[in-house]
């Protein structure tokens, strides 16, 4: 059993509700992301989703569209997103954390070289939504 599945496990059988915020990678900027990520877990959230942002968002609302604009404008890449989900592992995030992204970005990198380095970097599971 994975972490991801034994944390969840954990708390479904304890009867509670489980809270899994979401965060859009880098945003607002990318120092505060980690905070939040740590900030989230210190809130008592049973698991993070991170949104890699993408240029064509189709199955994301108008919010997470804008903040996945902001940070692409700023510069945000896909290995800034591994970078800083790293960081928060060598910071203490110990909850699971999911990406949620779409099949471009997975594909541009080669679904091999993305599973490896979404592993490496700490993710415990990815989501592909246009899938």
């Amino acid at each position: 059993m994975n972490r991801l599945e034994s944390h969840l496990r954990d708390r479904r059988g304890a009867g509670r509700k489980l809270l899994l915020p979401f965060l859009t990678a880098g945003y607002p900027d990318r120092g505060t992301f980690v905070d939040l990520l740590l900030a989230c877990q210190a809130a008592g959230a049973d698991a993070v989703e991170v949104g890699i942002p993408f240029s064509d968002p189709s199955a994301d609302g108008p919010v997470i569209q804008e903040a996945s604009a902001r940070v692409l404008a700023a510069g945000l890449r896909l290995d800034h997103v591994f970078e800083d989900v790293a960081a928060a592992r060598s910071r203490g995030l110990t909850v699971p954390a999911l990406f949620m992204t779409y099949y471009n970005p997975v594909l541009a990198r080669g679904p091999e070289r993305f599973a490896r380095e979404a592993r490496a970097c700490g993710a415990d599971a990815v989501l592909v939504v246009d899938l």
